[in-house]
This record gives C-alpha cells, structure tokens and sequence, in this order.
C-alpha cells in the first residue's frame, strides 16, 4: 500500500498574529536595526533565496523583533531548504511560550512525521485535537500515522471516519474512503459476512466454512498488514 500522506507542511503557513508595531518615531536603533534585518529576511524569502531569508530572520529575532513574526518566516524557509531539524530548533522553544500555538503545533507534527519520528508527531496530534477536537487536518494525518507506524487499524479507522465527517469533500477524502472500503470493521465485516482480503487468503490451519452446517466455522477477520514506504527525508541527518 502506498504511503497516504503527502507533505503537508510545503504548502502550511501559520497564523500567528503579531504585537501592534510602534510608530517610527519611537523605536530606539537597535529596533530600527532589527527592521533592517526583517525585511532583508523577508525580500530574500520572496526571492526564494531560503538559506540567506533564515540568516537575516534569526538575526532579526536575535536582536529583538517580534517572534511572532519571524518565527513562521523562519519555518517556511528551512522548510524550503530542507532544513527541518532547523525549523524544528526554533518551533519548539517558540511553542512552550506560547502552547496554545495550534497551527504551529500541526505542522511541527508533519515535520516529525517527515523526520521518522511517529511517536513525537502523535504526540503533537494529540495535543492538537485536545484543545481543536474538530480539527479535520490532525485526524486524517494521526490516521496515517496510526495505520503506517503503528500499525493500528482500529485508530486509524475512527479517524478515518471522523475526518471524512468533517470534511466530506477534502482534500484526502477520496484516500480516507478508500482506506475504510479496503479495511471495514472487523465486527461489521463477521455481522454481514464481507469478504476481506484477510478472508479471501486465509492463513494456514484457518478452518474454512463448508457445505455440512455443522463442521463450518467462520474465518477470522485480521486486518491486512501495509509495507511501510520510506520516509520522506531531508537533506539533514535524521540524529
């Protein structure tokens, strides 16, 4: 099975709304300084120039201006350049001043997802749906990582179902129904005699229904097992 997902976090941006900026006239040198190096930051990250973007923005927040708007600038450039251990070294700090940071917080968990890290994504995910339980985006990707790194079906499903819910026509709603039509529940499969993948093939020693009534017994539905493909990488060491 292919892997589901695709990579989120290229196409995220984060709404983190700054502090109201001072009138020009009150700012002190080091804050005209800081302006500087913002916008330098942000006229190379317009250019594409991501590596030179992020030299300016840390500089900027470095020398005092806001965080709230450098740091999502900061993450869509080491994003772009590949940098996700990067961005994830100034998403973390960023996030335990301010928790409540739910956007940031889903796309620090597709950066785990894209780094091999499952358990630390679900954990993110987690806390999302805590505080946004209608989230739509954080339940199909915890159904992803639930199926592809922990291979459980059961969670997967529920929220499968719960993204298909809220987002009947999303963007992953065609791979979500596809997923539950592929692996139906296995107490709704027994109840109504469906055939899965599981039961087409049964294992060996598996005792097949016969024609006398009284020597058949059902096959057990076991939910099929996906190869897991290989993760998204990039061009830093996964530590």
């Amino acid at each position: 099975m292919r892997r589901l997902f695709p990579c989120f976090f290229l196409c995220l941006s984060i709404g983190c709304a700054g502090a109201a900026e001072q009138p020009d006239h009150a700012k002190t040198p080091v804050e005209h300084h800081a302006d500087e190096l913002f916008q330098r930051g942000q006229t190379y990250a317009e250019r594409g120039d991501s590596i030179r973007a992020e030299q300016y923005l840390s500089l900027a927040l470095e020398t005092g201006y806001d965080e709230h708007d450098v740091v999502p600038l900061l993450m869509q450039a080491c994003v772009a350049s590949g940098r996700l251990r990067t961005a994830l070294n100034y998403a973390e700090p960023y996030l335990r001043t301010y928790p409540d940071e739910q956007a940031l917080r889903f796309l620090v968990a597709n950066l785990y997802v894209a780094l091999d890290e499952p358990t630390k994504a679900y954990r993110e995910l987690e806390r999302v749906l805590s505080a946004v339980p209608d989230h739509a985006p954080s339940h199909y990707l915890m159904a992803v990582v639930s199926w592809e790194s922990f291979d459980d079906a059961g969670a997967a499903r529920q929220h499968f179902q719960h993204y298909l819910k809220l987002e009947a026509r999303g963007p992953h709603a065609a791979e979500a129904a596809l997923w539950l039509r592929e692996h139906p529940d296995p107490a709704v499969a027994r109840e109504f005699g469906v055939l899965t993948p599981a039961t087409s093939a049964p294992s060996a020693g598996a005792k097949v229904a016969t024609a006398d009534p009284e020597a058949a017994s059902a096959v057990p539905v076991v939910p099929t097992q996906a190869a897991s493909a290989s993760a998204v990488t990039s061009d830093e060491e996964a530590p």
